[in-house]
C-alpha cells in the first residue's frame, strides 16, 4: 500500500512541477519543492515555465488553498490548463481566465480557490509584465539589491470570478533573478512565539546569503541560485523551529547564464 501511494505522489508531483520548457541558454531555472508537516504528501502548490516561439518567457506558480491529494489533483488541473493555453498563443488575459474557469468547475469545495502569480519576461529579458492574483510578488534580485516587484493586484481566482486582469510592467535590467515563491516560504515562525518570518524577513535572510557569496565574477548562475534555494530553505526552517507546516514551491529564473556578464 505504501509503494501505491508513493507511486501516486510522484505521479501528482510531475504534474505539479513539470520540467520548463525553455531554449534561450542565456536564461538558468532553479526550483525547489517542499510539502509541509514533514510529510511525504504533495499539496496543491504548482509552478511552471514555457518559451513562447516569438521569445517571450511566461513563467507560473500557484497555490490551491488546502493540503491532501484532491488539492493537488486540481493544482494538475490548473497547470496543464496554463501550459496548453500558453503553447496555444493565447493573450495572458485569456490564459488567466482559463485558469479561473478550470477552478470553477473543476474544484471539489465551492469555497476552494487558488491564488496565483504570472510573469512573462520580454524578449530583450529586460522588462516583464506581472500579473498577481492574492499571491506574494516576486523579488528581484540584481547586483544592486534584492527588491520587491510591485503590482496591481487582483482577488484570487475562486474567491471572485475576475473579468479583467490588470497587469503591470516591471524593470528587471541586464543581470538579475528573479524568485517566485508561495506562502508556505514566508508563513514560518520565528522562534516560539507568533511572529511570522514574512516578505521582510525573507528578504533579509536573501541580503545575507548574497553579502556572504564569494565576489561576483566569470561563474555560472544556476549553481548560485541553486546554493541560495538551499540555504534559504534551510535557514526558513530553522528560524522555524522545524518542518514548516504548509508547503512551498520556489522557482528561480536567471538571466544571464554567467554572472557578471
Amino acid at each position: 500500500m505504501a509503494q501505491i501511494y508513493a507511486r501516486e505522489n510522484a505521479r501528482l508531483e510531475r504534474g505539479l512541477l513539470p520540467s520548463p520548457l525553455l531554449s534561450d541558454t542565456r536564461l538558468t531555472v532553479a526550483t525547489r519543492y517542499s510539502p509541509g508537516g514533514g510529510q511525504s504528501l504533495v499539496g496543491g502548490d504548482f509552478f511552471d515555465l514555457v518559451e513562447a516561439a516569438d521569445g517571450w518567457v511566461h513563467l507560473v506558480i500557484g497555490d490551491v488553498c488546502g493540503r491532501g491529494p484532491e488539492e493537488a489533483a486540481l493544482g494538475v488541473c490548473l497547470r496543464v490548463a496554463w501550459r496548453t493555453m500558453v503553447l496555444a498563443g493565447r493573450p495572458m488575459a485569456e490564459v488567466l481566465s482559463a485558469v479561473q474557469q478550470v477552478l470553477e468547475h473543476e474544484r471539489h469545495e465551492e469555497r476552494l480557490f487558488a491564488t496565483l502569480c504570472m510573469m512573462s519576461v520580454a524578449p530583450d529579458r529586460t522588462h516583464a509584465l506581472l500579473h498577481l492574483a492574492g499571491h506574494p510578488p516576486p523579488l528581484l534580485l540584481t547586483p544592486d539589491g534584492v527588491s520587491e516587484l510591485r503590482a496591481l493586484v487582483n482577488a484570487p481566482p475562486g474567491i471572485a470570478h475576475t473579468q479583467d486582469w490588470p497587469v503591470s510592467e516591471v524593470a528587471l535590467g541586464g543581470n538579475w533573478t528573479l524568485l517566485m515563491y508561495t506562502d508556505g516560504l514566508i508563513e514560518g515562525r520565528i522562534g516560539s512565539g507568533p511572529e511570522r518570518l514574512g516578505s521582510d524577513g525573507l528578504t533579509e535572510i536573501i541580503e545575507t546569503y548574497l553579502r556572504a557569496a564569494p565576489p561576483t565574477g566569470q561563474w555560472e548562475r544556476k549553481p548560485r541560485d541553486e546554493r541560495l534555494l538551499d540555504s534559504l530553505i534551510g535557514r526558513v526552517r530553522e528560524l522555524n523551529g522545524g518542518d514548516l507546516d504548509d508547503d512551498l514551491a520556489v522557482l528561480a529564473l536567471g538571466f544571464p547564464a554567467v554572472v557578471g556578464t
